[in-house]
């Protein structure tokens, strides 16, 4: 493993909101499609990582 499990507690947080927010961008766009997912899921990815909130 890359991180101890410890550390990766820390943004448990973080993962569930983003996930949230992930979640409803997708509800948001339900009468659209998604051209591109991999930077859509790059985009929350990234949130995660960098702990943004």
């Amino acid at each position: 493993p890359a991180f101890h499990f410890n550390i990766i507690k820390q943004f448990f947080d973080t993962m569930v909101e983003e996930s949230n927010r992930m979640t409803n961008s997708l509800k948001d766009m339900e009468n659209s499609t998604v051209q591109d997912l991999r930077s859509f899921i790059s985009y929350h990815t990234l949130n995660i990582i960098c702990g943004k909130n």
